[in-house]
């Protein structure tokens, strides 16, 4: 399941035994999550287990009463969804438990050999309009299906407007900051003098800095040419069409759709190849963007269970965390200055003793030696101290 980063999705674990789900939730803007999951229920009872079937009831029963969209290969081929009948004692649970939980199933067409196999349930009826089942995906045997959900979903403060500094105006910046009387301004203490400071720049940020705003646009990957996305377009339009992907038309634009794919593909991979010692920074770029991890800050939950999504919390939520690892120091034992002297005054002089001592032993002190070994050795501590 993949889910857009600026929708803030977060994990959700069930406790339901069932095997194949993953879940996780999206904050919408009248306060409540929509909870989002993708389950696949396999038909062999050799590898899945005779409970299976009560498992995954088990699942449904669980987000009753939640706002909901669940998608998956159910795999089940006998349930005419027209009429809300299971060919299967099976089934017919499967169909009860959706209609227990006033869930809606929304698709009605063949997505596997006219069987309607995948399926895309939600808890309100008017949540999807409708489902449109497109061609296959590549080699799978399964047809694609595409849907629009309408909620408002809460964007992360990340992806809103923001600072545009290639595009400031520096020398406005400077002139600005030269008329300033900064002996005025930065008086008193320090955290006043921050503040004052912040105030000022956040002033001529506004001012002098414009705004860029998110390009919400989906962007076609870098190697798809027109010739191409036309083709793919012409192969879509002929399966709506003919809702068949063995017809002549479709078979026909299939091939060329896939075969111009991926001449683009090889042709763009071939010239960045080509031109790497000149433009690195469009090589890296592709690859970065092949990387199937991208990892990124949030949304974090605190053992309270409370969400932070805000840029401002992170921060505060991090400095709590980082803060946490430190040492608390005891106060009420410091050490003094004096105690510090005192102890090094008395390491260096015994080391001076110990070696005056040694070479003596050895017969390598001077006339010099031998006297400031005698004065060392007469001489008291306090003394050295003093």
């Amino acid at each position: 399941m993949y889910v857009r980063c600026e929708f803030n999705p977060i994990e959700v674990r069930l406790s339901s035994q069932f095997a194949e789900q993953v879940w996780c939730s999206v904050r919408i803007k009248n306060g409540q999550e929509l909870l989002i999951g993708v389950c696949y229920r396999s038909s062999n009872v050799a590898i899945t287990g005779p409970d299976n079937d009560q498992m995954l009831l088990d699942t449904l029963t669980e987000v009753y009463n939640r706002p909901l969209l669940l998608m998956g290969d159910f795999n089940y081929s006998d349930i005419d969804w027209s009429t809300s009948y299971g060919g299967s004692a099976a089934s017919q649970r499967f169909v009860d438990g959706v209609e227990d939980g006033f869930l809606t199933q929304h698709v009605l067409d063949g997505t596997c050999n006219g069987a309607v196999l995948d399926l895309v349930i939600s808890s309100e009826p008017d949540m999807i309009d409708r489902v449109s089942v497109l061609d296959k995906f590549s080699s799978s045997d399964h047809n694609l299906l595409q849907w629009e959900v309408k909620l408002s979903p809460v964007v992360s403060a990340f992806n809103c407007s923001r600072l545009d500094y290639t595009r400031a105006d520096f020398d406005g910046i400077r002139e600005a900051l030269r008329g300033m009387d900064w002996q005025s301004i930065l008086c008193g203490a320090a955290n006043n003098q921050w503040s004052s400071f912040l105030s000022i720049l956040k002033g001529l940020e506004s001012q002098f800095v414009p705004l860029r705003k998110f390009n919400k646009r989906r962007h076609k990957v870098p190697w798809m040419t027109y010739k191409a996305n036309k083709l793919v377009n012409n192969k879509h339009k002929l399966f709506k069409k003919y809702k068949s992907a063995r017809h002549p038309a479709y078979a026909k634009a299939a091939r060329e759709a896939t075969r111009e794919v991926r001449r683009a593909k090889r042709n763009f991979e071939r010239k960045l190849s080509e031109n790497i010692d000149t433009d690195r920074k469009s090589f890296y770029a592709y690859v970065r963007s092949r990387s199937r991890a991208k990892e990124g800050l949030g949304p974090l939950i605190n053992d309270s269970g409370i969400t932070a999504v805000l840029p401002e919390d992170l921060a505060e939520k991090l400095n709590i965390y980082f803060s946490s690892v430190f040492t608390k120091e005891n106060m009420s034992s410091m050490p003094s200055a004096d105690d510090v002297y005192t102890t090094l005054v008395v390491n260096l002089v015994s080391s001076w003793k110990s070696r005056l001592s040694w070479q003596l032993s050895r017969r390598c002190l001077t006339s010099s030696g031998v006297i400031k070994l005698v004065v060392l050795m007469s001489c008291p501590l306090d003394c050295l101290l003093s």
